[in-house]
């Protein structure tokens, strides 16, 4: 069975928004395959990737920037918010392109 899980922070500390946005999207998780991370402005992109990476460990991610995120019926200016997909039978790859 494929089951979303969420977590989120509104911690202005970027290594503890990770850890706890992190933190409540892993907290049930059985066999996590992507994550996807939604994040607001305020934060610097290459310490939020940094942080996000080191708590998801080896579990794929990809994410965005934007004025506000949304979690459920909260609207965050402020946060940031982990969806986690846990599916037993998936397969997941990502691919990167750029200038």
């Amino acid at each position: 069975m494929t089951r979303l899980h969420i977590g989120r922070s509104s911690n202005p500390e970027v290594p503890a928004a990770a850890a706890e946005a992190a933190r409540g999207a892993l907290e049930n998780a059985v066999q996590p395959a992507l994550a996807v991370v939604l994040a607001t402005e305020g934060y610097p992109p290459e310490a939020l990737a940094e942080a996000v990476g080191a708590e998801l460990g080896n579990i794929l991610w990809v994410g965005c920037s934007s004025a506000a995120v949304i979690a459920g019926t909260s609207l965050l200016h402020e946060g940031l918010v982990i969806g986690l997909i846990d599916a037993p039978d998936a397969l997941v790859g990502i691919g990167v392109a750029g200038p």
